[in-house]
């Protein structure tokens, strides 16, 4: 997910549509989401595990290897994510 609090709705979708993006983009022109979650410079880029929980938080632009290197720990986790089991209502 990216959030935009600068670009003009119409400059972000020029954008994404130029460097084909496959993620979704939040437009938040009253800053709402940056002053929630404290950004100080951009670009910050967090790290939310999957129980929605910030792990990390990395202001400036990231190289592919301190990405990979990031990332890496939550995608082990989520790996080793045991999916429950489907419970079914007997009555059903």
């Amino acid at each position: 997910l990216a959030v935009n609090s600068q670009e003009s709705a119409d400059t972000v979708a020029a954008f994404l549509e130029e460097h084909d993006f496959t993620f979704p983009v939040l437009l938040d022109p009253g800053g709402v989401v940056m002053r929630d979650y404290e950004v100080l410079g951009l670009p910050t880029s967090f790290f939310i595990d999957r129980e929605g929980v910030v792990r990390g938080v990395w202001t400036g632009k990231l190289s592919p290897a301190r990405l990979k290197e990031l990332v890496a720990p939550l995608i082990g986790e989520t790996l080793s994510y045991e999916r429950p089991s489907l419970v079914r209502d007997p009555l059903l």
